[in-house]
């Protein structure tokens, strides 16, 4: 079994990090639960959030280059930090990197605080789970803050035709109990979607050719020239780009707040 201090370690030289960067990670952590944790106990939630295993072999869950988080049940528990105001437990994961198996079909939903879901079935190369992406309306809080929309559920569905077997990193999870007790996964207001572009297995990977400035400023100039396009629209007129590439553009270009993603699942300019 890999030590929590040796998990770091070799995390730290994969990832090109330092101590400081540790230190900093460990403070944050105790500060996020009012400093009542320990820095051994703050060790092991930033390890665990990076793939950490206190009871299996470290290799089933490093993955073509990925520490995956575990997505056992009783290890999912340790992020678990207070109660919902239906009693049940609820909590929050800060980076959860995990390998898609398959995407459902959005489901539309009567809510106030989600509009559309869309079911993911990713795996830490041992368990399999299913984390929902919604689309979440912009509101305002309780105490009068704005809180962004945020509509993972309809970017998900835009690259779906690429992302399977693809890795993938989600900033900013939440994890709840269910009334039959058992632990979800799912996005809010805050998740960001990461697309890991470094894989070389999985269906439809990534293509070998680079993505270009040149060919992000084409597909920005056409969303902004056009009143609304699709990626079946942009797959056809820029046929010299995979299709996966240009649904990554796209992506990014919707991130830097440059477009969005109508009802109709068009792209346009903002």
């Amino acid at each position: 079994m890999v030590s929590v201090d040796e998990f770091l370690k070799q995390y730290i030289a994969d990832q090109a990090k330092d101590e400081k960067w540790l230190a900093t990670k460990i403070q944050q952590k105790k500060d996020s639960v009012g400093g009542l944790l320990s820095d051994e106990g703050a060790k092991c939630l930033i390890a665990g959030e990076r793939g950490w295993q206190t009871d299996v072999a470290d290799e089933e869950y490093y993955v073509e280059g990925r520490y995956m988080t575990a997505l056992d049940q009783d290890l999912l528990k340790v992020y678990l930090t207070g109660k919902a105001e239906s009693g049940k437990s609820r909590g929050r994961i800060e980076t959860l990197i995990t390998k898609v198996i398959s995407v459902g079909d959005a489901k539309e939903t009567a809510s106030q605080y989600s509009t559309s879901t869309t079911g993911v079935k990713v795996t830490d190369g041992k368990i399999q789970t299913w984390i929902n992406f919604h689309d979440k309306p912009a509101f305002t809080s309780r105490t009068d803050t704005a809180i962004p929309g945020n509509y993972l559920s309809k970017e998900i569905q835009m690259i779906r035709s690429g992302i399977i077997g693809r890795t993938i990193e989600l900033r900013n999870v939440d994890v709840w109990e269910t009334q039959a007790g058992t632990l979800n996964l799912s996005t809010n207001n805050f998740t960001k979607l990461k697309v890991m572009k470094d894989l070389k297995e999985g269906v439809n990977p990534p293509s070998n050719k680079p993505i270009t400035d040149d060919a992000h400023t084409t597909i920005y100039n056409y969303i902004f020239s056009n009143k609304g396009v699709s990626i079946d629209e942009l797959a056809r007129t820029f046929t010299d780009l995979d299709r996966l590439d240009i649904e990554l553009m796209v992506k990014d270009i919707i991130d830097s707040g440059e477009a969005y993603i109508t009802n109709d699942g068009l792209i346009k300019a903002m």
